[in-house]
This record gives structure tokens, C-alpha cells and sequence, in this order.
């Protein structure tokens, strides 16, 4: 809905005398409740000419922002028009102006979205569109289409007639990759009040905005999953560790299994070495298997032998003797309790 509001056939006359720099002015005793009803940015044109007029000449046009009765609150010469000194029983009338009639859209306009589509101005990753009629603000929701002048390399801005620059981002929050916005194509953004941001609603790089988009949202959506499971787990009393050398401990509820798995690294020739678990076996290790690799990559032969010791006591660790080859290693898994 506009801000410009009217009543129909609003007309009266000045109650009081007003200067040319009066912000105030004051219509005949009751007769201001034939006006617009003002509240937050509204506010309604009104023009002055002299009592007895049949040309309406001189007149002046002023904004009302606000009305107390039949007391006015104005901004003086609109359209084009100079502040005057108005008499009592001046006229005083809320009629459609030249400038309100111009500012009508034609159906032509809407079909050509010459209201809202503009070329951009202004350089890479720095966007720049000048809007007729121009905005007098930033409002949440504005949109505004251009033909981009120079495709992004990056995060990007966009500035509005003068009403500052804006960061451009997508609909997830995040900056502009690379490449969203091409040269010689069309590209809409609507502003967001809340992130004081241009939010871009489409663009030609539809399928390199998406696959960004859908990569950011399997990582998010994948890291968000892993979270969730290890979350549940350890308040279900699963202890857990998923890295290179880890465990699992099942919960006292399923028997305080414990396996643990790792890669010993390299392994000095005919030396026993000693490999600590991830987690201490409160109990004891029921079994350890191991698996040698040379430092080739090849599978030993019978020739090659190497041993696993698990130690006694205390639970915290196992012994391998490599008989191989020198840089070999050991991957292994226990099972314990």
C-alpha cells in the first residue's frame, strides 16, 4: 500500500494566516477530520491558493506528514512550487497533483518492468543501479533487476541510488561465489531489512549457484548428521572416538564391549615395540588381530614373519616384533571388555 493516502473531495479553508516558512498550518475550526487520517510514514499532498481564484494561480503544493485536528504539519513548495504567505479563508484542498499522476504505473510500464529492471552501472563485485523514481529508502522487500555489467569474482555489493552499498549474498546468508553474476545477463535481488542486504533471487549462473548451493548443504547437512548420531550415542552411554587410532565402548547396558582399531606407524626391524590401545581394556583384550604391510606396499610372505603380544598387565597396551622389512607397518583391531 503507498504511503500517500487521500480522502475524496477534501477542500476547505485556511482558519488562520501562514508565513512562507510556517511548518504548521491551520485549517477553518472542524474542518481538518476532512482529511487523511496520518499514522507512521504516511502523509498526503495538499494545495494552497488565494480565496476567490478561478485559475487556482499562485498556488503552492505541500507534504502533510502530520495531522492534530485541524492543525497541519507540512513540508513546504513541493512540485515545483514556492512557499508563500496564505491568508484566512485561503483554500486548502487534497487533490491529486501532477507529480502523484506522473508517479501512476501504465500497464505498459508493468509488462516492461520499467519500474524495477535497470542497467547496472557500476564495476565487479561492486554493483551499482539507479532507480527513476528514486527510492527514498531502503525498504524491506524492495526488489530491483539489472543487466550486470561484469560477471563477480567474489562477494559482492550493490548500492542503490546512493542509499549505500549493500552486500549481496544468497539465500542461505552466505557471500556470492565466484561467477553467480555474468556479464550481458539479468540478475534480480531483493533487499532484506533485517540483514541490511540484497538478497539475490535469480541470476543465469542458475547451475553453478546451485551446485554451491547443494554442496554447502550435503557438507552442513553430512557434518550435522555425524553430530547428531555421536550426540545420541554418548547419551545413550557410548564412549566414541572416530579417528585413525579409535574405539568404541559399548555402554555396561550391552556388555562394556569395547573394539579398538589403529595403524602402528613404522615398525623397526627384529624389534619388540611396544603400542599403546586408545583406550585402556578395563578387564582385558579377548583378541588382537594384526596385518603387515612392507614398505613396498606387498603382503609378506611366510618368510617375513611378525608377532603380536597382548601385555597382561597392565591393559594398556601390545607388543609387535617385526621380523620383516625395515618401514613396515601394522594395522590392527581389539576386541576387549
Amino acid at each position: 500500500m503507498s504511503n500517500e493516502v487521500f480522502t475524496n473531495n477534501a477542500t476547505t479553508t485556511l482558519g488562520s494566516a501562514a508565513g512562507s516558512g510556517a511548518t504548521t498550518i491551520t485549517v477553518a475550526v472542524g474542518t481538518g477530520a476532512l482529511f487523511p487520517a496520518i499514522t507512521g510514514s504516511q502523509f498526503f499532498l495538499a494545495t494552497l491558493w488565494a480565496a476567490g481564484s478561478t485559475t487556482g494561480v499562485p498556488n503552492e503544493i505541500v507534504k502533510v506528514t502530520a495531522r492534530s485536528g485541524d492543525t497541519m504539519t507540512v513540508v513546504r513548495a513541493q512540485e515545483g512550487t514556492t512557499a508563500q504567505s496564505w491568508s484566512v479563508g485561503d483554500t486548502f484542498a487534497n487533490y491529486p497533483t501532477a507529480g502523484w499522476m506522473n508517479g501512476l504505473a501504465a500497464l505498459t510500464d508493468i509488462q516492461q518492468q520499467n519500474a524495477t529492471y535497470f542497467a547496472d552501472t557500476g564495476a565487479a563485485n561492486a554493483y551499482v543501479v539507479t532507480m527513476a523514481p528514486a527510492p527514498a529508502a531502503l525498504t524491506d522487500g524492495l526488489m530491483v533487476s539489472a543487466n550486470i555489467a561484469h560477471t563477480n569474482t567474489g562477494g559482492s555489493t550493490l548500492a542503490v541510488n546512493g542509499l549505500g552499498a549493500k552486500a549481496i549474498i544468497l539465500s542461505d546468508g552466505t557471500a556470492l561465489p565466484a561467477g553467480t553474476l555474468l556479464a550481458g545477463q539479468d540478475a534480480t535481488f531483493q533487499y532484506i531489512l533485517a540483514l541490511d542486504s540484497f538478497q539475490v533471487t535469480s541470476a543465469v549462473s542458475t547451475a553453478k549457484t546451485q551446485a554451491n548451493t547443494d554442496n554447502t548443504a550435503k557438507v552442513a547437512t553430512t557434518s550435522w548428521v555425524r553430530s547428531a548420531m555421536l550426540n545420541i550415542a554418548t547419551a545413550a552411554g557410548f564412549s566414541i572416538s572416530l579417528e585413525a587410532n579409535g574405539y568404541i565402548a559399548l555402554p555396561s547396558w550391552l556388555g562394556s564391549l569395547i573394539v579398538q582399531w589403529g595403524l602402528t606407524g613404522s615398525i623397526p626391524t627384529a624389534t619388540n615395540t611396544a603400542v599403546p590401545f586408545p583406550l585402556a581394556f578395563p578387564s582385558g583384550c579377548l583378541s588382537l588381530i594384526g596385518n603387515y604391510t612392507n614398505s613396498s606396499g606387498a603382503t609378506p610372505d611366510n618368510g617375513s614373519p611378525y608377532n603380536f603380544f597382548i601385555s597382561t598387565s597392565p591393559k594398556t597396551q601390545f607388543f609387535v616384533y617385526n621380523g620383516g622389512s625395515a618401514g613396515s607397518q601394522y594395522s590392527w583391531i581389539a576386541v576387549g571388555f
